[in-house]
This record gives structure tokens, sequence and C-alpha cells, in this order.
């Protein structure tokens, strides 16, 4: 995007572009990066003083530099009363030329702001409806662990002392087993990743909620757009009774309300004109420096340029630089940027529901087993067991399938062609494109 790049390759005069300081701890890294800004600030100022300075100048010298101190244009020579008068009405033209163009990129700026806010919103708001659906599978997951373990425990117990008083062969003895390990592979049933995950997840939902979609809401971005737009439109008005005093010079008259007119551009047009434009520039640095932190977010590592993804990844890393490793819903979002290239940090999802399906195809495989047993081996000592088994088993699967259903909820939410879209909207099109090109207007 060339505005992200021309602002990103604004001079720091050797201090950091790396955004990722923000999120740190270390002071002096922090203030590095904040130095940056001076330059843009500097040149700013440098300008509106030269400026100012140029024009109280040629406004003291007065009639020393003629038209240049304010005064009309003045023929010396009576034959150049026309060359004269063809300067004036250029002069004219190009001063109510600019006064427009600066009227339409006033109204340009305000419109562009405000339409990137509210598509990051959208974006923001849509990422949270789809965390609603893993947040709460995660919470039935981790129910379900812990409401299944008696039951567990007692298919196990079941299992192992099935059938005591009969042979029942080696064949059988093997499904038991298989059954019996299935059950001890889901013995912690993956407790600690979900809880991180759902942990995670609610802090994603959390910063996304008060970091994005409130201040970016209608009801905080409309206070904020209506306000630009009143200084906006203050400016406007000042600007077109300037072009309009500009256009009556032209004229001469005697009336009254002509000399009323000139004399509020003289107390109260171009002292509030001075004032808006010094005020102008403080909003303009400011707005500098959030198009260059803009820029930096968006460009990425100063080295290769590897966008906002990069940023995030570095951002995610200095954040937990101090407090251990990343958590896993982090490590997902950060997977996610990256267009899911590399390590999935929910490949223990996809283990889950591996081991759910193993232990419903050992209980399939077990009970079957049972069934092919001769009538006169299934004594009445031994038929209580197999009774007994086939209820249990029906209970945890029914438990088992239910979390198997939340697993594929989670997988249905959470996986690249579902939320890779959402991260390129939000950040690449929301932030990096349309912030991006608004406040460089």
């Amino acid at each position: 995007i060339p505005s992200v790049i021309s602002m990103h390759s604004i001079s720091r005069y050797g201090h950091t572009t790396d955004i990722s300081y923000l999120v740190t701890n270390d002071f002096e890294k922090m203030i590095d990066y904040y130095l940056g800004f001076s330059y843009i600030c500097t040149v700013l100022f440098c300008i509106l003083f030269v400026w100012v300075a140029v024009l109280l100048t040629l406004r003291i010298l007065d009639w020393r530099v003629g038209c240049a101190s304010g005064r009309s244009f003045q023929a010396s020579d009576p034959d150049d009363l026309e060359d004269v008068a063809k300067v004036i009405v250029r002069t004219r033209i190009c001063f109510i030329f600019f006064g427009l163009l600066v009227m339409g990129s006033l109204m340009l700026t305000s419109s562009r702001v405000e339409e990137a806010g509210l598509k990051l919103n959208q974006y923001a708001t849509s990422a949270v409806r789809e965390l609603q659906k893993p947040i709460a599978s995660t919470g039935n997951i981790l129910k379900l662990a812990e409401e299944t373990v008696p039951l567990r425990q007692d298919v196990s117990k079941s299992l192992e002392n099935f059938c005591p008083s009969i042979p029942l062969g080696d064949e059988i003895h093997t499904h038991i087993k298989d059954a019996i390990k299935s059950l001890e592979d889901l013995d912690d049933f993956y407790e600690s990743e979900i809880k991180e995950l759902q942990v995670g997840l609610n802090e994603t939902e959390r910063i996304i909620l008060s970091n994005i979609i409130e201040k970016t809401s209608p009801e905080n971005i409309g206070p904020i757009t209506d306000g630009v737009v009143a200084y906006f439109t203050i400016l406007i008005l000042i600007v077109m009774c300037v072009v309009f005093g500009v256009v009556l010079a032209g004229f001469t008259t005697d009336s009254k309300w002509f000399a009323t007119f000139e004399m509020m551009q003289s107390t109260v047009f171009f002292p509030t004109l001075v004032i808006m434009i010094i005020a102008t520039w403080a909003c303009t640095c400011g707005i500098a420096i959030l198009a260059m932190m803009n820029a930096d977010f968006c460009y990425g590592d100063p080295e290769n340029a590897g966008g906002p993804a990069e940023t995030m990844s570095k951002m995610i890393e200095s954040y937990h630089g101090n407090e251990g490793d990343p958590n896993i819903a982090f490590q997902t979002m950060n997977y996610f940027a990256y267009g899911c290239i590399g390590y999935n940090p929910l490949r223990f999802v996809n283990d889950l529901e591996s081991k759910i399906k193993k232990t419903n195809t050992t209980r399939d495989v077990f009970l079957e087993s049972t069934e092919g047993l001769a009538l006169s081996m299934l004594t009445s000592s031994c038929a209580p067991d197999v009774q007994n088994i086939t209820d249990l088993y029906g209970d945890l699967m029914r438990d088992l399938n239910s979390a198997a259903q939340d697993v594929r909820d989670i997988k249905s939410i959470l996986y690249c062609d579902k939320f890779s879209p959402l991260w390129a909207a939000g950040f690449d099109e929301a932030i990096c494109r349309e912030g991006a090109n608004a406040v460089m207007w």
C-alpha cells in the first residue's frame, strides 16, 4: 500500500520503527519509539513557523513590498492598469480554487475516517460472533470431562472384571485391553489445553469488545466524527467568507453592509482563521503520528516488511515475554495471521476427537465380540456383566459423542478458511488500507 510505505519511510532520526515495543515493559524502548515522531512534528512546526514569520514580516514591511504585504496591486504607470487588473483576477481565481480544494479535502477526510472506523467495527463484530460457539463448546467439554470421570472409571473396572468365571479367549481379552487403553488415553481429556483455550478465547473476546467494538461503535465514533465535522464546518465557513471577501474586493461599493463585512473580516474571520490554523497544525501532528503508527503496524518488521501479521506476532511475543509462553488462543490467532503455515496450536483438538472415535470403535468391537460367545458360555453369572457394561457404555458414549460434537463445533469455527479472511479483512482492509488512506487525507 503506497500510503503505508510512504508514512513508514519518514525519517525517525535513527530511532526505531518497531511498534511492538509499545507492549513491552521496557520503558527505554518505548521512549525510543516515541522519540521517532519528533521529526515529523518538528518539520510541521518549522513549516508553520516559517509561514507565519514570512506573513508577519511582509505585513510589517507594508508598502515597501507592495502587494506581498496584503495591499492591493498598484500600477506605477497608467499604461500598466490593464495588466495589473489581469494579475488581480488571476490571483483571485487561484485563491478561490485553493479555498474550494481545502473545503473538499476537509469533507473527504471526515467521511473516510468514519468509514474506516465503522468497517473495522463490522469485522470485529463478526469475529466476536464467531467466537461465541467455540467459547460455549470449551465450557461444555470441560463440564463433560469432569462429569464422565466416575463413569469412565466404572466402565474400566467392569471391563477388568468382565466374566471372570468363564474362559473368554485371547481375542476377547485383546478387545478388553484395547477398550481399557482407549479409556486411559481419555484420562486427562486435554483438560489443561481446553482450559487454556477457553481463557484465551474469553480474553480475545474481551480485548475485541473493549478495544475495538466499543471504541469504533456508532455511539462512540459518532460524537468524534460530529466534533470533527463541526470543526471542519467552522473552518469551511471561514474559508468561504474569505473567498467571498476576495470576490467582493473586485467591486467598488459604498454600502454599509459591505463596510460591515470588511470590518468582520479584519476583526473576526482572519483572527479566527489564524487560531484554527494553529489548532489544525496541532491536530495534523497528532494525525501524522497516528498515520506513522498505523504504517509501522501494517508494514511489519523493518528488515523484511512482513505486514500486519508479523507485527501482531511480535506484539504477542513481546507482551508475553515477561509472562511466559503465549496462550494457545493467541498462538492460534498468530497461526491464522500467517495463513495457517507451520505448527497448528489446535492439533490437540483433532487428537481429542480421534481418541473419542477410538473409544467408540473399541466399544463396538468389544460388544460385537461378546455377541459371538456361545450361549452356553453366557451363564447366568456372566449375563449381568454383559448387560451392565452395555448400559455403562451407552451412558458414557452419549456424553462422549456430545463432547465430540463440541469438538467439531470448535473446528468448524477455528479453522483457516473461516478466520483467515476475517483477519485479512479486519487488519489488511480496514486498518491498513481504509485507515491508512483516511489519515493520509
